[in-house]
């Protein structure tokens, strides 16, 4: 098991929604953003785990 952190910030570096923070066995997992309330935009989306062996950061645009 491994400790996931799962985050989505704004283009100026603020956590703006932490979508997880728990432990998970080795698999495949689908996590969803509820995006109400967001304006339209570009954000990232960070997954790290807490050995820091893994940290993944992509782009994402939330599109109205």
């Amino acid at each position: 098991a491994q400790h996931v952190l799962l985050s989505v910030f704004d283009v100026n570096g603020r956590e703006v929604s932490r979508l997880v923070d728990g432990d998970f066995e080795a698999g495949n997992r689908a996590f969803v953003w509820d995006a109400n309330g967001f304006p339209a935009g570009v954000y990232l989306v960070r997954m790290k785990d807490e050995g820091g062996r893994m940290n993944l950061m992509r782009k994402v645009v939330l599109v109205r």
